[in-house]
């Protein structure tokens, strides 16, 4: 968890106690819902992800 708050302040040009601010505001901040449209595509790595034990993504 730590490595990706590292990674999204150094993308938002934070310093090094920004990491904690992200952090925090991971926990704390509602999700926002996505949804996600198939039109003609495959599905297959869409529906791996969806029935996956980890929905957690990177």
């Amino acid at each position: 968890m730590m490595k990706f708050c590292a990674t999204i302040a150094a993308y938002l040009g934070l310093e090094t106690a920004g990491v904690g601010q992200v952090a925090q505001a991971l926990k704390t901040k509602p999700r926002i819902p996505v949804i996600w449209l198939h039109f003609q595509e495959c599905t297959c790595c869409s529906e791996r992800f969806i029935h996956g034990r980890r929905l957690e993504v990177y």
